[in-house]
Parts: C-alpha cells; sequence; structure tokens
C-alpha cells in the first residue's frame, strides 16, 4: 500500500484536506481558505479586458493556490465552493 493508496483513501474518506500533509479541514476552513484565494484570482481575472473564468476553473485553481482539497465533484457546488462568497 503505497502513497497512491493512501491519497485515496484520503480522498475518499474525508471530505476536504490540506495538500501539504493530507490532514482532513472541516467544510468552513476549507471555504475560508477558497474564498481568500478566489478573490485574488477575480482580481487578476478582472485586470485582463474581456477576460473570463469559468466556475469549475476558478474551483481548481483556488484549490490548488490554497492546498486545501475536496473529494466532493464539482457538479455538486465544489463542496460548497459557491457559498464561499
Amino acid at each position: 500500500m503505497g502513497a497512491a493508496w493512501a491519497k485515496t483513501e484520503v480522498m475518499r474518506v474525508r471530505g476536504y484536506w490540506r495538500d501539504s500533509d493530507s490532514v482532513s479541514v472541516t467544510a468552513e476552513e476549507a471555504y475560508v481558505s477558497w474564498a481568500g484565494h478566489a478573490y485574488d484570482i477575480l482580481i487578476g481575472v478582472a485586470r485582463s479586458y474581456h477576460a473570463v473564468i469559468e466556475y469549475g476553473a476558478l474551483a481548481e485553481e483556488a484549490q490548488a493556490v490554497s492546498g486545501v482539497h475536496t473529494s466532493v465533484p464539482f457538479a455538486t457546488g465544489s463542496g460548497g465552493f459557491r457559498s464561499c462568497w
């Protein structure tokens, strides 16, 4: 049972976790982290004329930048990502 198995188990068992140490976080902690990063991402997008970002891309980028991830599919609201703001 290697690291890939362990990460899969973390994703399946825990809905939200920090990528750096695979420690579970609450949904609220994840939302707070994503909201701050999503704001910065949106400001960056807004600086470009006619620039847009799709919801899924915003969610993926906010998770990547924050290091907080979820196993909840984007189709279900990215684990509440939309409720961050």
